[in-house]
């Protein structure tokens, strides 16, 4: 009788923003199937030893981001993706460590997730671990145990609570980190449902997961929606994300945990393993080029040739145009540049509020009567409302205008 192989076990263990100060953390040591064999809450010391080790790295420790980067190759360069965060982050891109956790190709670009951690905390972390003894296989951020839902998913709305923090993420949005505190998540439950939903009498589909520790809470959030919601109640395993058979997130494009151990945090065996599955493939591409270079040497020198003088003018006037500024994205640099300059001189930027108004005034000649009866301004997008308009000047300004200027009619705004 041909019996079957034991599974493997692994120890996740959550740190959250305050260990190693408060060294007791909360672990669970499970197997492949996500069957639990033991758990509980201790110091580093008392964690169980001679397994594997995954470490969850607490919510508030990370932030997520969507970002849009060019196609193609630049979209794995590091330098293209800090530039890309520069303006979301609050300290320079160089102190933190970026995962990209997906990416998805568009008509626009390369939209790409990411988790953002500070290096210092990385460090910490690691380096607290490798002096007892403990070397993580893996380090994931809890950001990554909520799954995302999109337009037709089982909810609108995801919400994770265990001691100390509150996870939610809305169909289509990116996870965050809140207070477990039930006053102040009634209030911005009842606002995001609110801006979700609008006008409708469908109730938004909540789905809250908790952990026994936080019953109550749960509870209390569940009371305080009321009918504006349905909330499906499930349990939290902050440790599912860390485990392949664990029966927790599903969605119809899985995307895997990311492991924070990479670039500068690469352990050797990962490093070993990757150099490893690219020998071969190395191999061949290193011979397929010796044959072309060897029958198309010169059309490549001549290319290279004419590649290096158009760079050389590129640098001369980017570095005339900005001194002193490295070049990374060339045009992005010198739009933020032009948009400064025109604001320090009073003029209006390519995105503001004026520009926007400039536009529609520039094709609105055809139709002079059509007069504005509501206006909208967020995020560089002008919405307008318009009275005494057709449907045809409404189809021709929609096109003309799109997607930096929203066209409708006072009907359609409900004027």
């Amino acid at each position: 009788m041909r019996t079957s192989p034991p599974t493997r076990q692994t120890l996740c263990v959550l740190i959250d923003e305050h260990w190693p100060h408060e060294p007791a953390a909360p672990w669970v040591l499970a197997d492949d199937a996500g069957v639990i064999h033991a758990q509980g809450t201790g110091p580093l010391a008392e964690w169980p030893q001679d397994v594997p080790l995954v470490v969850i790295l607490g919510a508030s420790q990370s932030s997520w981001h969507r970002v849009t980067l060019p196609l193609g190759g630049a979209a794995f360069d590091p330098r293209v993706i800090a530039y890309a965060l520069e303006d979301a982050l609050l300290e320079a891109p160089q102190a933190q460590h970026i995962t990209v956790v997906d990416r998805q190709n568009e008509a626009t670009g390369t939209q790409a997730e990411l988790i953002v951690t500070a290096q210092a905390r990385l460090r910490t972390v690691i380096g607290e671990l490798h002096a007892a003894g403990r070397h993580p296989r893996q380090v994931l951020s809890e950001l990554q145990g909520i799954a995302p839902t999109g337009p037709a998913g089982e909810s609108d709305l995801q919400l994770r609570l265990r001691p100390g923090a509150a996870l939610l993420r809305h169909a289509g949005g990116m996870p965050i980190v809140l207070r477990d505190d039930l006053a102040d998540l009634s209030a911005f439950l009842g606002d995001m449902i609110g801006d979700l939903l609008p006008a409708t009498s469908k109730p938004a589909r909540v789905e809250l997961r908790a952990d026994p520790a936080c019953r109550s809470l749960a509870a209390g959030l569940a009371d305080a929606l009321g009918a504006h919601a349905t909330v499906t109640h499930r349990p939290y395993a902050w440790w599912s994300s860390a485990i392949p058979g664990h029966p927790g997130e599903r969605t119809a494009r899985q995307v895997p945990a990311a492991n924070l151990l990479h670039g500068d945090f690469a352990t050797g065996a990962d490093g070993a393993r990757r150099a490893g599955r690219l020998r071969r493939p190395l191999a061949v591409a290193a011979g397929a080029l010796i044959v072309l270079a060897a029958v198309t040497v010169a059309d490549i020198l001549r290319m290279r040739a004419a590649v290096a003088v158009l760079e050389e003018d590129i640098e001369n006037r980017f570095s005339t145009a900005l001194p002193g500024t490295p070049m990374v994205m060339p045009e992005s640099q010198l739009n933020r540049q032009l948009d400064h300059l025109r604001q320090r001189s009073g003029a209006v930027t390519r995105d503001g509020l004026l520009f926007r108004l400039d536009q529609f005034a520039a094709v609105r000649a055809e139709a002079p009567a059509a007069s504005i009866v509501a206006l909208d301004y967020r995020e560089g997008t002008l919405s307008l409302a318009l009275a005494d308009a057709d449907a045809r000047e409404i189809d021709r300004l929609r096109t003309l205008l799109a997607p930096d200027v929203e066209i409708a009619t006072a009907l359609e705004e409900g004027q």
